[in-house]
């Protein structure tokens, strides 16, 4: 019987196929991802030393270090953005670095990058002066009355 060496190198291309495309138990691989496999986050919030009621204040040039939680903890999509509202009243870095630049309002919002409908946001209230122990806004003259 002659084999024709075309129909060998089916045979060939298909074992070669099947055996690539096994892993070394020899349980099919796929490069599919299955939708099980993916936990999609359903929620995020923002965590911050002072940050009360979703509302923080800062002081010029005051920096303080946001953080993300996400929701479910064991989520795939777990990219985040960080923004302000006003880069000119507070800068937010990638990492969630707020920087308090001038007196003002803004918002900082965190934001899923693979659903941006998803986010967390807290008003951000920059004051020149100090802040007394309780996170509370104090005119410059009442703090130096104070001693």
């Amino acid at each position: 019987m002659k084999i024709s060496k075309y129909i060998l190198m089916s045979i060939v291309g298909c074992m070669v196929s099947l055996l690539i495309s096994c892993d070394k138990n020899d349980n099919p691989v796929s490069d599919d991802v299955s939708d099980k496999d993916i936990v999609s986050i359903s929620g995020l919030e923002i965590k911050a030393n002072g940050l009360d009621n979703g509302e923080i204040t800062m002081v010029v040039g005051e920096s303080i270090q946001l953080s993300s939680i996400i929701y479910p903890a064991d989520a795939s999509e777990v990219k985040v953005m960080w923004t302000s509202s006003d880069e000119s009243v507070v800068t937010v870095s990638g990492t969630g670095l707020m920087t308090a630049v001038k007196s003002g309002n803004a918002t900082v919002t965190l934001q899923s990058v693979a659903k941006p409908d998803i986010k967390a946001t807290i008003e951000v209230h920059v004051i020149d002066g100090t802040v007394d122990v309780n996170n509370d806004p104090v005119d410059q003259s009442q703090a130096e009355s104070r001693g």
